[in-house]
Order: C-alpha cells, then structure tokens, then sequence
C-alpha cells in the first residue's frame, strides 16, 4: 500500500532576501610623469700629462644633498697644473614629476672618453676610463619636490614648489705619459644614458 504525505511549506519561505546600496564610485588619480634634465655635465677640468698614470675625482657632492659644492681631487700632484686647473663641476640633474613621490635612478658605472685628435707616436693613447660615483643622497631613496632629496614627502615642500635634484661625481684615470705609453693631448669627451622611474 502506498503512502503519499504531502509537506506544505509557506511561500515566504523561499523568498529572495535582498539589499542594494547606490552611489557606488570608482575612481583613480592621474599623477604627473616623471622628467629629468640636466644643469650640468661631469667635468674634470685640466690635467697635465705625467710619466706617472694618476686620477682626477670629482666628488658627487659635500654638506647639503641638495646644493653643496663638488670638490676636485689629483691622485698624482704632478698632473695638476698649477692652479689653472681650468672649469670643472659633477654633474647635475633636475627631476620632475609628483610631488612626494619617491623614484628609482640607474647609470652606468663606467664609460670611456674619446680623444678627437689624431693619434702619433709609439703607444700614443687616445681613450680614458671614467669610474662614476652613486648619487647624493643620504637615506637610500629620493623623493620628487623635495629640496632636500632623501626626505619623503615634505608637503611644505610642494607647497613651496621645491625642486629635487641631485649630482653624479667621477673618476678618471689617466695613462702615464713615458716611452711606453703616452696619454695624447687634447680634449676626452664621452657620454652616458641617465634613467629615472617611479
């Protein structure tokens, strides 16, 4: 014999229970790219050729990260001439972007500088190596609008419309000048990619 139960369930039972909140947004902040430019190149003014091969540094910066002066340096005193050591400087860079925003900058650790003039005479050398220094900062990171570069964020600072930069110094080594190798007179130049991001 079968046996049929039917089972009633009240409707509201299986009712959708819902909720609804409007006035959902969504949102985001444009910031500003990241620029760099150059005030000045790496510079290491006048050497004189010596029988002893020698360095001229040029420091990234002393005192304030943000404005101290380079200093200059001869490894062999008798490649200095005199005190007409002619213009030199480190070199310099002016970064923009958004304002207390920390960003990452890279550069090569060496490059070679190039003699235009020609070349005469036995072992003449026409090429020198230039070691660059890390930048000046103070704190591991800079910071975009900040005068003092290694501190994060100064809203003072944007408010003011500081600008950040910071220097680059170097050594070259330069050949001896002797009956086996002579560093030939002239002008060096070369150049390296500076690189900046977020």
């Amino acid at each position: 014999m079968l046996a049929i139960v039917t089972l009633a369930f009240a409707g509201a039972a299986f009712a959708q229970n819902s909720s609804t909140v409007t006035g959902v947004h969504a949102t985001s902040r444009v910031i500003a790219p990241i620029t760099i430019t150059k005030c000045a190149d790496l510079n290491f003014g006048n050497v004189l050729a010596a029988s002893t091969a020698g360095t001229v540094t040029i420091s990234n910066n002393i005192g304030s990260p943000y404005d101290g002066a380079a200093t200059q340096t001869y490894s062999n005193p008798n490649m200095k001439p005199g005190n007409q050591t002619g213009a030199w400087s480190n070199a310099c860079f002016t970064v923009g972007g958004e304002c207390g925003f920390s960003y990452n900058e890279s550069h090569p650790s060496t490059l070679t500088v190039t003699n235009g003039a020609s070349c005469v005479g036995p072992g003449c050398v026409n090429t020198m190596t230039v070691t660059l220094s890390s930048i000046d900062v103070t704190g591991g990171t800079q910071w975009v609008g900040t005068d003092d570069g290694d501190l994060p964020g100064d809203t003072a600072d944007c408010a003011e419309g500081e600008t950040n930069r910071f220097h680059i110094g170097g050594t070259l080594s330069v050949g001896p000048t002797n009956g086996t190798a002579t560093q030939n007179v002239g002008t060096y130049s070369g150049t390296w990619a500076e690189t900046i991001s977020y």
